[in-house]
């Protein structure tokens, strides 16, 4: 278990049922505003900055969010002060870093928790509905977990399929294929 699965896991057991997907709203958020903001990140990790400083920070930034995007999410007051004292207790113990992967398993949880999995797949072209359809099915027919699917286009792939689920790769891209074919070379002569 990581260290950001346990503060995911004890912010998830402080969470109403119906506040979580707010949680989840306003963590990505957290995580959007670290990546763009790059003075935000460095004040945030900065241990020349008091403890005491870098917790201020992080509450005027999260109630600034909450300000800003109060009709996108639905979470308690008490929800948003359990996100905010989490992020202090992270930065207190120089986990900061961390955000971005407390988000993550933060969703991981409360999808478990309504039992579906969400996957992410991508293809080079867009695909039409019909095959979108055909692999949702796929998809949902291979566990007991309703998929929520996400769906992105990457041309670099060149052609073919990348189907992501949790940990779970699966890469049936033709740029996949000739990463491997290429390994394979690589071993074959060297021996």
């Amino acid at each position: 278990m990581t260290v950001a699965k346990n503060y995911a896991e004890a912010l998830f057991s402080l969470c109403t049922p119906e506040s979580r997907d707010g949680v989840i709203d306003l963590l990505d958020l957290v995580v959007a505003l670290l990546e763009e903001n790059h003075t935000l990140q460095s004040a945030l990790l900065n241990p020349t900055f008091s403890v005491q400083d870098r917790q201020e920070v992080i509450r005027e930034v999260v109630t600034q969010l909450v300000s800003e995007n109060s009709t996108r999410f639905g979470t308690t007051i008490h929800s948003v002060e359990e996100v905010i004292r989490l992020l202090q207790i992270m930065i207190e113990n120089g986990r900061t870093a961390l955000i971005p992967s407390l988000a993550q398993d933060f969703r991981t949880l409360q999808e478990r928790a309504l039992n579906k999995v969400v996957a992410s797949v991508t293809s080079a072209v867009p695909l039409v509905e019909e095959e979108k359809a055909s692999l949702q099915s796929a998809l949902s027919q291979s566990g007991s977990r309703a998929v929520e699917v996400h769906w992105t286009v990457d041309s670099s792939i060149l052609g073919g399929l990348k189907v992501q689920i949790g940990d779970c790769v699966l890469d049936g891209t033709i740029q996949g294929t000739l990463l491997r074919m290429e390994k394979s070379l690589l071993r074959m002569s060297s021996v």
